[in-house]
């Protein structure tokens, strides 16, 4: 928590400068463009038996008035009167683990990502979107509930439009909440898992705090590259697990995307 105070005091700078038109939620962009491109991320280094490495992967974007897609969510907005809007939300959260990939995980299921299904309400400002949504598992993985609440440039950044060469960035802030079957099922131990050096563990809901950057750069009228770096003070209900390597993570990801 000390971090996170201390990261916020230091970014208040950014957080007073206005977020450039190339993160305002969609206004002035290019309706109805298709994107496709590479993403790279870090595999998050929050659980112990995880070394930190990356994964690539190719990611489909879209840009229209009311539908907008990127490589973590599909959003259709319902409700858009001045600054405020609602919409309709699926979210995919890339999490989780396979134990086979890991020998300290020998014995434990595998903790699969999973595809959450819920509403989305926003508010914009002349500093960034204000956020909130609110979710529930829909794969019968978790079966949990999940909310996010989130200040920082909209989430669908536009596609380049007149003559592109421009660059944005924003402070990205929030706090995200996770139920008891979320943080049980990610962090939890049971009883036919536990070994010696493992104890069983029961997962409680749990309130996470972050902070960091997002940015994007167009190039000309058809690239974009975007990159995003967030830190998350982990609570005691997450690292009081015997999964739990640190009390903090760093999530990192960085997408170059081609718009037709």
């Amino acid at each position: 928590m000390k971090t996170i105070m201390t990261l916020t005091a230091t970014s208040l700078l950014i957080a007073m400068t206005p977020v450039s038109s190339a993160f305002a939620d969609d206004k002035g962009a290019t309706p109805n463009r298709f994107g496709v491109g590479l993403n790279l991320t870090n595999n998050p280094m929050i659980y112990d038996a995880q070394d930190g490495d990356y994964r690539a992967g190719i990611h489909l974007q879209y840009r229209g008035k009311r539908f907008n897609m990127n490589q973590d969510s599909m959003a259709y907005r319902f409700f858009n009167r001045n600054n405020f809007h609602v919409e309709g939300l699926v979210k995919y959260e890339s999490r989780g683990f396979e134990s086979n990939d890991y020998k300290a995980f020998e014995g434990l299921s595998d903790r699969d990502e999973s595809a959450d299904l819920g509403l989305r309400a926003g508010y914009e400002t002349p500093y960034g979107t204000l956020t909130l949504d609110a979710t529930k598992d829909i794969s019968d993985t978790h079966e949990g509930h999940e909310a996010d609440l989130r200040f920082g440039p909209g989430l669908y950044a536009e596609s380049p439009s007149g003559n592109g060469n421009n660059a944005s960035f924003g402070l990205i802030a929030g706090v995200k909440w996770q139920s008891d079957k979320t943080v049980d099922y990610y962090y939890g131990v049971k009883d036919s898992e536990a070994t010696a050096t493992r104890a069983a563990y029961k997962g409680k809901a749990a309130v996470t705090p972050y902070i960091g950057i997002g940015g994007q750069t167009s190039i000309g009228r058809n690239v974009t590259l975007s990159g995003s770096v967030i830190y998350k003070d982990q609570p005691d209900e997450i690292t009081d697990s015997p999964l739990v390597n640190d009390d903090h993570d760093i999530a990192a990801n960085l997408g170059f995307t081609y718009w037709f």
